[in-house]
């Protein structure tokens, strides 16, 4: 069970970094945090792109601590 969720975390992670789709599909009512991100930073508003980069860091790195504890619970049972 900890394997799944193990995966499930790291997808979720992976996703909310994904930047080659999301950028090319976007629309301006539709915008993602990684185009907002670029977006911030191409225009030299580092302002926003420095509460975007906080947002991000808050959402990244919680789930990247849980898939440490769950690949640790997993080597615990073996």
């Amino acid at each position: 069970m900890s394997g799944i969720l193990a995966g499930a975390l790291m997808v979720v992670t992976l996703s909310i970094g994904e930047f080659n789709i999301t950028w090319m599909l976007h629309t301006p009512l539709t915008k993602t945090l990684p185009v907002g991100l670029a977006d911030s930073y191409a225009s030299m508003r580092l302002e926003i792109g420095s509460a975007y980069t906080l947002i991000f860091l808050v959402m990244v790195v919680p789930l990247l601590v849980a898939i440490q504890w769950a690949g640790r619970l997993t080597e615990q049972r073996r």
